[in-house]
C-alpha cells in the first residue's frame, strides 16, 4: 500500500470524527443517556487512514470497571463495538457504511490481561474486509506504548439502512458540508462526483 498522505490522513480523521459529532448532536436529544453515550463521551480519535484504520484513546474508569479493580468484560464489549465501527467511516458513502455503519452481528473477545481502573489504553481498529453487506473489524486493545496487548477483538458487521432523521439536516456535520461541496445532495445523504474503484 502507498503511503498515506497528510491531507488523506486529515481527511480519515474527520470522518471518524464525524461519527462522534454527529453521534453527539443525536444523543443531546435523546431523553435518556444510553448505554453507548459514555464510550463515545470518554473516546478520543487519535488517528485515522483512508484504507479503515482508527485509533482512539480512552481512560478506563471505574465506570467501566469491576469488583476486581479491572475492566469489566461487558464494559470492553461495548467499547470494542463502539470504537471499531468509526473505522469504517473513511470508506462510506451513500447507503454505503454510512454513520455507524450497521449493527453488529457477531463481536468476539479474547481477554488476554486485566486493565487495572484508571488506565489509559489505545485501541487500533482496522477494517479487514468490508463488502456490499457485511464487513469484519478486527481491533486491539494495548498500552498507550504498546507493549502490553490487553485484548484482542473482531466484530462482524450487517449493514442496514441509518434511520433517516439520524441523517436529516438537523444533525449534519463538517464531514457532511465536505461531502457536499464534493457532491450533491441526494435523499439526505451524499452523492460524490467520482468513485474510484470498488471498496
Amino acid at each position: 500500500m502507498a503511503a498515506t498522505s497528510e491531507a488523506e490522513r486529515a481527511r480519515a480523521m474527520m470522518a471518524i470524527q464525524s461519527v462522534f459529532d454527529r453521534f453527539h448532536l443525536i444523543s443531546a436529544d435523546a431523553p435518556v443517556k444510553y448505554f453507548d453515550d459514555q464510550v463515545m463521551r470518554d473516546a478520543k480519535v487519535i488517528d485515522g487512514s483512508p484504507d479503515g484504520r482508527a485509533s482512539f484513546e480512552i481512560r478506563i474508569t471505574p465506570y467501566y470497571g469491576n469488583i476486581n479493580g479491572v475492566l469489566h468484560g461487558g464494559a470492553a464489549g461495548v467499547i470494542f463495538d463502539m470504537l471499531t465501527t468509526p473505522a469504517l467511516a473513511p470508506l462510506a458513502r451513500p447507503d454505503y457504511w454510512d454513520f455507524l455503519g450497521g449493527v453488529t452481528r457477531c463481536l468476539n473477545i479474547s481477554f488476554l490481561r486485566g486493565v487495572p481502573i484508571d488506565t489509559v489504553v489505545r485501541v487500533n481498529s482496522k477494517v479487514t474486509q468490508v463488502g456490499r453487506t457485511m464487513a469484519m473489524i478486527q481491533s486491539e486493545m494495548v498500552s498507550l506504548d504498546g507493549k502490553i496487548t490487553y485484548c484482542t477483538a473482531e466484530n462482524h458487521k450487517v449493514s442496514v439502512a441509518t434511520p433517516a432523521h439520524h441523517l436529516s439536516e438537523k444533525y449534519e456535520v463538517e464531514w457532511d458540508r465536505v461531502m457536499k461541496a464534493e457532491g450533491k445532495k441526494s435523499n439526505g445523504l451524499w452523492t460524490p462526483k467520482k468513485v474510484k474503484g470498488k471498496l
